[in-house]
């Protein structure tokens, strides 16, 4: 059945809603007019819109007769600005169109300026993910700074770790490396930028480990630096690795030179031959270990997530050798090296391996107690858990360095008879 469209004219106004409407109705935008149709059909009433925007006549249809005159405000709107483009978008082309308007709103930037801006930034990024990664990098580098000098964000970093308690060797390391580095490079922490700390390690004295060292070092300072906003990056990671070659031999003491050491000895540091020789403890253990840490009776040595180097807990046992050698020494409490700082500590070493005309060779007293263990137990696995170590590093660097014989004269060091040799019991 032929539909018959209803071409009664009428102009839609603002006067009372209780005037009755007539069809066709009329939206005016200026002097731009479009006509909206309404019609009959079984499944009821339908509306069409007459656009003009694209030079002919087109209809658009639809069923419900506000969105209908929602789309003829639209087409006039845009017409009557001159956008015959906008004016002819349908659908989900009509929709990202307002989307992308919206968008722009806050920005007050008009839509072509937008396109041809975002097109040029592509040409030169090559994608939008470059893009978007560009942008990222120039917000962390224009981001709000605290501006303050590098080396009073060092003196900061120092203190923050001292109320955390970090060994006195550790504040000692950071105090003298960044105390160096702050001294070096006069600027403030957010403007040091990687080519600065680049050139700063490439005039570095030392051997690649020091390096090294000193690199990972600035590495955790300016992280400290950028997670409050002293700096918008960290300058140190984009510097050049540094490579080092593999560790030398494994250096031990022999029995005899063990025994030479004991004896020439100054009371304060025989308890860090001891403990060193006879446990395995390492340098840095050494400095923070107390006197309430070490028992006597049951024979074992207990040290702190906060007093070992890899920051867990960990028993050491302790032979009868070495309560025979620590008995007469052993203090209620405090630390077992009392004397301040690392120089002291050092002295002593040569002072002590001087008298007993034996060369000091270093960590060698954890590589020989490591070695003359493993050559006693054959057990890779408690050699390690007594060393804080891994089974692999243990079979790697101390397996076969030693023969049974030389660690039973190893753990036979007596006091009571230095120069005579006898079995040594573990007690655990």
């Amino acid at each position: 059945m032929e539909q018959k469209w209803n071409t009664c004219s009428s102009t839609v106004s603002a006067s009372s809603s209780r005037k009755r409407i007539v069809w066709p109705r009329r939206v005016s935008e200026g002097r731009t007019t479009v006509t909206v149709y309404r019609r009959n059909t079984p499944s009821g009433p339908g509306y069409r819109v007459a656009d003009y925007s694209n030079g002919t006549r087109r209809f658009i249809d639809f069923a419900d007769e506000q969105e209908a005159l929602s789309k003829a405000r639209q087409i006039a709107r845009l017409l009557n600005e001159g956008d015959v483009i906008g004016a002819s978008f349908r659908g989900e082309d009509a929709a990202a169109f307002t989307a992308a308007i919206q968008t722009l709103a806050p920005f007050n930037l008009p839509l072509p300026v937008a396109a041809e801006g975002l097109a040029e930034a592509l040409r030169v990024t090559g994608s939008l993910a470059n893009l978007l990664q560009a942008a990222e990098a120039w917000a962390r580098d224009h981001k709000q700074l605290i501006r303050k000098p590098l080396r009073e964000v060092v003196s900061a970093f120092v203190e923050l770790k001292i109320k955390q308690q970090a060994s006195r060797r550790y504040l000692m390391d950071l105090r003298s490396r960044l105390g160096r580095f702050g001294e070096a490079i006069r600027k403030d922490a957010c403007d040091v930028s990687t080519v600065d700390i680049q050139a700063y390690l490439d005039g570095v004295g030392g051997s690649s480990q020091t390096r090294k060292n000193y690199r990972t070092v600035l590495h955790v300072f300016f992280e400290f630096a950028l997670a409050r906003g002293f700096t918008a990056s960290n300058p140190v990671a984009k510097t050049q690795h540094v490579s080092v070659r593999s560790v030398s031999e494994i250096e031990i003491y022999t029995p005899d030179e063990f025994r030479r050491l004991l004896e020439a000895s100054s009371p304060d540091f025989t308890p860090i031959l001891v403990l060193g020789g006879f446990a395995g403890l390492r340098s840095a253990e050494l400095e923070r270990v107390q006197w309430e840490n070490i028992d006597l009776v049951s024979g074992h040595v207990t040290l702190s997530a906060r007093q070992a180097k890899t920051a867990s807990r960990r028993i050491v046992p302790l032979c009868s050798t070495a309560i025979a050698w620590l008995k007469p020494l052993a203090k209620p409490s405090g630390p077992v090296w009392a004397q301040e700082g690392l120089d002291s500590l050092y002295s002593a070493q040569g002072t002590c391996a001087q008298a007993a005309q034996v060369n000091w060779k270093k960590n060698a007293l954890r590589h020989s107690y490591a070695s003359y263990r493993l050559a006693e137990i054959g057990d890779p696995g408690r050699v390690a858990a007594e060393l804080g170590n891994s089974p692999a590093i243990v079979h790697k660097h101390y397996k076969q360095l030693v023969k049974p014989a030389e660690a039973f004269a190893w753990f036979g060091i007596r006091p009571d008879s230095a120069a005579s040799v006898v079995a040594a019991d573990f007690t655990q």
